[in-house]
């Protein structure tokens, strides 16, 4: 069972989403209500959550991380409230590309 505070911020889930008892969906072959993925962020982005995830066990959540504070973001998001261009703006607020993304550079061609 996790501390109370996180039933505040989502009610009922902390215990579905942390006990791993919980049994697979039916048809599944999963034994886990969870999957291990692996996704890209900008680094000024990790940087930014693993600040917040350590400002939250400051707090005293000494059980939050990164996969929980993200399921939180989720769980607030409501779509119709993002604006379709914020797609194409970065951090800083200009258009483009992120300021600490790296340019691709094409791979060098084999001599004749």
């Amino acid at each position: 069972m996790l501390p109370s505070h996180y039933d505040d911020a989502w009610p009922g889930v902390a215990e579905i989403a942390y006990d791993p008892r919980m049994p697979a969906p039916p048809g599944s072959r999963d034994k886990r209500p969870y999957k291990i993925i692996c996704i890209s962020m900008y680094t000024s982005d990790l940087a930014d959550l693993e600040a917040k995830v350590a400002e939250l066990k400051r707090r005293g959540m000494t059980r939050a991380n990164k996969s929980w504070l993200i399921r939180q973001a989720l769980a607030a998001l409501d779509l119709d409230t993002i604006d379709a261009s914020a797609e194409r703006t970065n951090a800083s607020g200009a258009q483009g590309r992120r300021p600490d993304a790296v340019t691709p550079v094409a791979p060098a061609r084999a001599a004749d």
